[in-house]
């Protein structure tokens, strides 16, 4: 299996909505980059997490995901209402 999988969560400010923001996999690159941006600029806070191939292999894919969405979310600075 190829990795690192990677994986991020963000609290938006209050009442922000963009229609752009979606799966990045139906995005294009330049879209992506372009959000990237335009998301730091509007949220409160962001996790991101690496997950490599030697972690991937060893407690596999969906184990992976999950281990990499716990550690993004723990990065978070203020408490989710959703």
């Amino acid at each position: 299996m190829a990795g690192p999988v990677v994986c991020a969560c963000v609290i938006m400010k209050s009442g922000y909505i963009n229609d752009e923001i979606n799966d990045s996999k139906k995005l294009t690159e330049k879209v992506r980059e372009k959000l990237y941006g335009e998301i730091l600029r509007n949220c409160l806070c962001y996790g991101i997490s690496v997950i490599d191939n030697d972690v991937i292999d060893s407690i596999n894919i969906l184990n992976a995901t999950k281990q990499g969405m716990v550690n993004a979310f723990m990065q978070l600075g203020a408490k989710p209402d959703l």
